[in-house]
Order: structure tokens, then sequence, then C-alpha cells
């Protein structure tokens, strides 16, 4: 008998030794993920794989001199990268880059891309010609970004809550621009307007303060 608690303290004794202790999360920009790879435009908060550039000071960029991947802009929160995506996106469109065609030409150019497969697959996705011209809106635009994200990291990377996370940090001039405020119905446009009242004095229309 006492050598079976002998043998049951020797186990629970090497289960000790043995036992190992897990790491701590890696984290990127922003929020953490787990240890398993992920793919770059995840890991970066940059789901558009945007090139570093001095020339665009994005919202929430990480700095030349702290950015760690040395091709790819960096962003603090996953919302800034999504958000710089949009602002590229529109001023492609604006700019007479307004098709497809045209916005991976400029996007996903030859040199480094399959252009013609990511032109293709964006068309499929968005059920539009790849020369059909298109107007920057607020589902265009949301359309696009999720497209691309897809294409870039081979995996849905843009959810409509992160696009609407992004989209609010746009400017509130470009906001009303890709998503105009809806038109006063007759109702609202006129209940704080003043009213017209039948004049018992001239028999006539007259306004109400």
């Amino acid at each position: 008998m006492n050598r079976f608690f002998e043998l049951q303290d020797e186990i629970s004794s090497r289960s000790r030794k043995t036992r190992i202790t897990p790491k701590p999360a890696a984290k990127t920009y922003g929020r953490p993920f787990s240890e398993k790879k992920q793919p770059r435009g995840i890991r970066n908060n940059n789901p558009g794989n945007i090139r570093i550039s001095k020339a665009n000071d994005w919202l929430g960029k990480v700095p030349a001199e702290k950015n760690t991947d040395g091709s790819f802009e960096q962003f603090t929160d996953y919302k800034y990268g999504v958000r710089a995506l949009i602002m590229l996106l529109r001023n492609y469109i604006k700019d007479k880059r307004d098709t497809i065609t045209r916005i991976f030409d400029a996007f996903a150019p030859a040199t480094e891309n399959n252009t013609k497969a990511y032109i293709k697959f964006v068309a499929n996705r968005l059920s539009i010609g790849e020369n059909d011209v298109i107007k920057p809106t607020r589902e265009i635009m949301k359309a696009l970004v999720q497209a691309i994200a897809k294409m870039e990291n081979g995996v849905e990377a843009v959810t409509d809550a992160q696009f609407d996370e992004g989209f609010n940090e746009l400017p509130q001039n470009i906001k009303d621009e890709l998503d105009p405020p809806q038109a006063k119905s007759f109702w609202e446009s006129e209940v704080n307007q003043p009213s017209y009242y039948m004049s018992e004095i001239d028999d006539g229309w007259s306004r109400e303060y």
C-alpha cells in the first residue's frame, strides 16, 4: 500500500516537471492575435496591403522609423487600414480611374501582380463589367474594399462592421459625399417650417411665425 502512494507521488512529480507554460499571445498593431501565422495585411492592420509612401500621411499610420515591415504600411488599428483603403479607392475614382480595369491597373500593377486575374476576380465579385464606369458611393466602396481584402489576404478580411468602423473615421465631407444624407420627406421638411393659416381679417393667406 505504501508503494502505491510512492508511485502516485512519482507520477505527480514528473507531471509537474514536464508541464509547459503557454507563451503569451503575440500582438499586432492595435490588436492581439495568436501565434498562428496570419496574412501579412492582417498582421499590419493594412488589409489592402497599401505600400509605404512618404506622400501619404494616413491617419493612424505607424511612423516609418517604427514600421517593422519595410514594404507595406502598418497602422495602429485595423479601422485606420480600412479607412486608408477607402480613401485611396475614392481618390482613384475621382481621378478618372473609374472602372475596375483602370483602378487595378494602378492598384495592382502587372509588375507585382497578375493584374488580369485581379480585375476578373473583383468584377465578378461586384457583378459588373470590367470596363463599366462606377461612381464612388458607400456601397461601392464596401464591395471594393472587401474584394481587395479577400484577394490580398486569401481570406475574408474586412467584415461589414470593420468597414463601418473605417468609414466612420473619414472626414465628414467625404462621408457625406459617399453616403449623402437622405432627402427629407415632405413632412420632415415642413414640420419645422412656418405654417400658413387663413386670416379672418383679409380673407387671404398669412404666414405664422
